[in-house]
């Protein structure tokens, strides 16, 4: 959020809050629970259902019918 720019980073514990209100999700582990994330809740919480996934982890096809922007390096 705006008037947390000049904090530096800001670290939250479950991923659905650190995604509230963001324009983008970046994944960039291929730790398992984040594989099993409820895709339909974070599409309802980024203000732009835009994902980069710099593993190619998640399943292109299943979170482009959802209806994300879906961007994997690499590819």
């Amino acid at each position: 959020y705006p008037e947390n720019l000049d904090k530096g980073a800001i670290f939250k514990k479950d991923p659905y809050e650190a995604l509230k209100g963001a324009h983008l999700m970046v994944l960039v582990t291929e730790w398992d629970e984040f594989l099993n994330l409820d895709f339909n809740r974070i599409k309802s919480l980024l203000i732009s259902p835009n994902i980069i996934d710099g593993r190619n982890f998640l399943d292109k096809k299943k979170l482009q019918d959802i209806g994300f922007k879906y961007i994997g390096i690499g590819n």
